[in-house]
């Protein structure tokens, strides 16, 4: 494959954030692993406020990263209240917000440094009129 085509781990937590933000995922983190763990570049995390959006965000981000770079996880793991999708360079976490707080991966993970995740265009547009 041709390095240019490949998507790079950044751009791939850049997408599956945006595709948890199309159903709702709120309080979206990117941390940046590299060079601070040895299973993956990124972790994605997304809280959800029920077991079935917990599905609907974790279904977005396969659906789209699928359709848009053909890539499928490694690993699907959980139902209800945490979602975990392993894509080898990006893990994403999808959690309902009492998972998110037990586990705290925010704060296993506070000394890493966090990608921004963009506002959605949504929310721009809604401030703007």
């Amino acid at each position: 494959m041709k390095e240019e085509s490949k998507i790079n781990s950044k751009s791939m937590a850049l997408e599956a954030a945006r595709a948890a933000q199309d159903k709702k995922g709120q309080n979206l983190t990117i941390i940046n692993l590299e060079g601070r763990s040895s299973y993956a570049d990124m972790l994605v995390i997304a809280t959800a406020y029920s077991e079935r959006q917990t599905l609907a965000i974790a279904d977005a981000i396969h659906s789209t990263l699928k359709q848009q770079h053909n890539l499928h996880p490694m690993h699907r793991e959980g139902h209800g209240a945490w979602i975990l999708l392993d894509y080898g360079d990006i893990v994403v976490h999808v959690f309902h917000e009492d998972a998110r707080a037990f586990y705290a991966l925010d704060q296993l993970w506070a000394d890493a440094p966090r990608v921004e995740v963009p506002v959605p265009l949504a929310l721009n547009s809604a401030a703007m009129g």
